[in-house]
């Protein structure tokens, strides 16, 4: 799995698509383009790309564009301090759509990729990271982030497995091949 995904490197059509969907993912995230389930529970759509990237192309691919959409997201939209655990925190995830969704995408797949990120890497990791920055565990309100994680998990399951179905139903991912 892992050397078949680091082979998709090594092709200028693997690239350029790659590099559309992280494009895309950094724009949502400027223009701040999220669906709403209510007014303060919302999903921004950026994940959404790094899911169909680790879906092509697997692991290695996707743990490098996490990388590289943390950063050029920064980049672009410089908001604080620029801390290298959320760079690490999107390398994660993208290894994770990789390891769960790469050619073998199910429903149950899906669920167990995002319960993961959602899970171990937002509510966890990210939590660690907060806790370096700022040193104070009261503030970061971990069972909020908590609850909110599993309150959009259904939604986002949602969304990743009906934009994979697309991918497949209109053969895009055989443009990748």
């Amino acid at each position: 799995m892992f050397v078949k995904s680091s082979k998709e490197l090594t092709k200028v059509k693997t690239i350029t698509i790659i590099a559309i969907l992280i494009s895309m993912s950094v724009v949502c995230d400027l223009l701040k383009i999220n669906i709403y389930i209510t007014q303060e529970l919302k999903i921004s759509l950026s994940f959404l790309f790094l899911s169909v990237i680790g879906y092509l192309f697997g692991p290695v691919v996707a743990a490098i564009s996490g990388a590289s959409m943390d950063i050029l997201g920064y980049l672009v939209n410089p908001t604080g301090a620029f801390m290298i655990g959320f760079t690490i925190s999107k390398v994660l995830e993208g290894f994770v759509y990789g390891i769960f969704l790469y050619e073998k995408e199910t429903p149950l797949r899906t669920f167990t990729a995002r319960l993961c990120v959602n899970l171990l890497i937002n509510c966890l990791i990210n939590t660690l990271w907060l806790y370096i920055m700022y040193g104070n565990l009261e503030n970061l309100k971990f069972f909020i982030r908590l609850g909110k994680n599993i309150m959009l998990l259904p939604f986002e399951v949602l969304a990743m497995h009906f934009i994979i179905k697309i991918i497949n139903k209109y053969q895009l991912n055989k443009i990748t091949k």
